[in-house]
């Protein structure tokens, strides 16, 4: 802000999140200039798959070019939803919007189970909504099985990162390996600590950001002695999204062709 303020231009290098932030702080000092200015950059950068979610957060910011940019996001879920239901931005989505995404004609879906546990963690995180809402979005989800296309098998594949240098740099070039090669499968990332899924995240190149899917480790345990058999345990955190098949990757393995059809065959 105090660059703006000194220039008059806000970097074209910074992304949603931090032109969100810039936004809110111009609205708190009413700078009817830079909101204008953060606005016009918000409706003007390309509408992706890594920026489709929090777009569609932003009504009040992008109140002129709202309609066409909520319809182009959703239209970006809908097609890409096997990816983007297990991300947290998804369960800050409104009802309306919710609807629209469940009910577009372009909804893809891996299976029946995925789009019916991305409903149910959408109303645990939206408690508020009435009952009859809770009710009628249920609905929609099952009426819409039996119409729209599936798409392939959705798959996962878990890596460990535990914080320690070596180790989580092997965990950021396999994972960096994997996403680069195979197409379509996400990544599940299971962590200690937000520092160290910050830096893992930092280190993989942000187009890939909507292919990965990140968890915590439990503070305790599974064992009292230390085996790395409990952190492939913790795959089942993944259950509750819907996903075909998961699986585990040491994070060693570097991948240099594409395992797609291995991995559905076994």
């Amino acid at each position: 802000m105090f660059k703006f303020l000194y220039t008059g231009i806000i970097p074209s290098s910074l992304e949603y999140k931090q032109l969100k932030l810039l936004l809110q702080i111009a609205n708190t000092y009413q700078i009817p200039t830079l909101i204008e200015i953060i606005q016009q950059n918000l409706a003007s950068k390309n509408i992706d798959v890594n920026n489709c979610l929090l777009l569609l957060s932003m009504e009040n910011e992008l109140q002129y070019d709202w309609i066409k940019v909520r319809r182009l996001a959703i239209q970006i879920v809908a097609e890409n939803f096997r990816y983007l239901c297990h991300q947290d931005e998804f369960l800050n989505l409104n009802y309306n919007i919710i609807q629209d995404i469940l009910s577009h004609s372009n909804l893809q879906i891996p299976n029946r189970t995925m789009v019916n546990m991305a409903i149910h963690r959408w109303l645990n995180a939206n408690i508020e909504i009435s009952p009859d809402l809770s009710q009628s979005i249920t609905i929609l989800g099952h009426y819409r099985h039996a119409r729209n296309r599936f798409s392939p098998l959705s798959s996962i594949v878990c890596y460990f990162a535990d914080g320690s240098t070596r180790y989580t740099n092997m965990t950021i070039n396999a994972i960096n390996s994997f996403l680069r090669t195979i197409p379509q499968i996400m990544v599940g990332l299971l962590i200690k600590d937000n520092d160290t899924r910050d830096h893992v995240m930092s280190c993989i190149a942000k187009t890939y950001h909507y292919r990965i899917l990140c968890k915590h480790t439990p503070k305790t345990s599974h064992f009292n002695d230390w085996n790395p058999t409990q952190y492939k345990l913790d795959i089942l955190k993944f259950l509750d999204h819907g996903f075909d098949e998961i699986y585990w990757m040491d994070s060693d393995t570097i991948v240099y062709q594409d395992l797609t059809p291995y991995l559905e065959e076994f």
